[in-house]
């Protein structure tokens, strides 16, 4: 009866150790999935920071344009 027990208690266990990897694997996956999304933010943001740049830089140079054509 006690062995009986104890091999239930050790396959309880076991079974909760192999559901907790599980899950942390499960989280690490995620955590890649993560990081790879934020690392395309990034390089998207960096793109329209550059659009932006570009625009005012042209607004800059046709305000001084339309400046000049009028003295």
């Amino acid at each position: 009866m006690d062995s009986k027990i104890t091999v239930i208690l050790i396959g309880i266990i076991l079974a909760l150790g192999g559901w907790n990897l599980n899950q942390t694997f499960q989280l690490s996956i995620e955590i890649n999935q993560l990081k790879s999304q934020y690392v395309n933010i990034e390089i998207s943001m960096k793109q329209v920071k550059n659009q932006i740049a570009k625009l005012n830089k042209k607004q800059k140079n046709s305000k001084a344009n339309s400046i000049i054509q009028q003295n």
